[in-house]
Order: C-alpha cells, then sequence, then structure tokens
C-alpha cells in the first residue's frame, strides 16, 4: 500500500513539474498545448498506473482467488462432515425403529410369559384355597359328628335317667341298696379268706 502512494506522489509531482513547464513560457507567445508534452505525460502516466496495476493487482487477485478456493474446500468439507452426519443420523433412527420393534417383541413375550405365570400362579392357590376348605368342611364335618355323638349320648343318658327314676321308687331302691351292700360284703370274704 505504501509502494502504490509513493508511485501515485511520484506521478503527481512529474504531472505537476510538466504543467509547471508550460507555464514557464513567455505570455507573448499564445498558449498552446503542446500535444508531445501531454502525449508523454500520458503515456508516463499511464505506464505508471500499467506498472502499478501489473504488480499490485495479481497478487490481490490471487490472494482473493486463494481465499475464495479455501473457502470452497472448507465448504466441501463442511458439507461432507454434514452428510456424513445426516447418514449417522439416518443409520441411528433406522436401528432406533429396529430396536423399538425388538422391545416392542420383547415386551409381549414378557407379558405372555408374566400372565402365564399369574395364571398358574392363580390356579395354585386357587388349588390351595379349595383344598383347605375342603380340610376345614371335613374338620366341621368330624366337629359336627362328634358333637352329634355327644349330644345323642347325653341325650340318651338322659332318657335312661328319666327312665329309671319314673321306674324308681322305694322299693326298688332298697332291692338295690340290699344287692349292693350284698355284693360288697361277698367281695369282702373273698378278700378275708385264706387262699
Amino acid at each position: 500500500m505504501k509502494r502504490i502512494l509513493a508511485y501515485l506522489i511520484l506521478l503527481l509531482a512529474l504531472t505537476a513539474f510538466a504543467g509547471a513547464q508550460e507555464d514557464e513560457k513567455p505570455a507573448s507567445e499564445e498558449k498552446q498545448p503542446n500535444i508531445v508534452l501531454l502525449w508523454i505525460n500520458f503515456a508516463i502516466l499511464a505506464a505508471g498506473l500499467g506498472y502499478l496495476v501489473s504488480k499490485n493487482v495479481p497478487p490481490l487477485l490471487r490472494a482473493r482467488s486463494e481465499e475464495i478456493q479455501t473457502g470452497i474446500r472448507e465448504s466441501a468439507l463442511l458439507k461432507a462432515e454434514a452428510d456424513a452426519r445426516l447418514k449417522e443420523i439416518e443409520r441411528r433412527l433406522s436401528g432406533i425403529a429396529s430396536d423399538i420393534e425388538k422391545l416392542r417383541v420383547e415386551l409381549i413375550t414378557e407379558m405372555d410369559a408374566e400372565g402365564r405365570r399369574l395364571r398358574a400362579e392363580t390356579e395354585r392357590m386357587v388349588t390351595r384355597v379349595h383344598h383347605q376348605a375342603e380340610q376345614e368342611i371335613q374338620f366341621m364335618v368330624k366337629t359336627g359328628r362328634l358333637e352329634l355323638k355327644t349330644f345323642s349320648a347325653q341325650l340318651a343318658i338322659d332318657l335312661a335317667s328319666q327312665r329309671i327314676q319314673a321306674r324308681m321308687n322305694g322299693e326298688v331302691q332298697q332291692r338295690m341298696v340290699d344287692a349292693f351292700i350284698g355284693d360288697l360284703q361277698k367281695d369282702g370274704h373273698r378278700g378275708m379268706s385264706p387262699q
């Protein structure tokens, strides 16, 4: 940039110098622009500008072209990375769909197994409850029979007692007492007699 400014200043100085020389001509002469000097001035100016442009513009264009090429390469790399990420995401999504289907199948299988286990457990519980109920019924039947026998025996005893009391009078009682005493005496004599 400093070189360009230096060249421009040099060109302006040359142009000013050429213009100053024309002003030094005597006033009596008619001022006619010197065409040769103008063409020389133009040629110098054009050559300086051409030199400056040819010296500075190609590197600027090359640098800009390199920046554009670098940007294109970086964009291509970013696009490739984005495509790779997209493919990975699509692969994962397709994997997720198969994983979901696999989980659904496993869940159905587990639910079926759990249903069978619960049915078997329920059947075992029903069988156990049924068995316990049968045992309790049998126990209650035995207890009922025992209570019925006890009640029947008590009823028979009560009935026999009532019949005995109904038949019992003073004379029968006296005979029973006499028979009892007689039995005792017989047993007593047997126990005392030598063997």
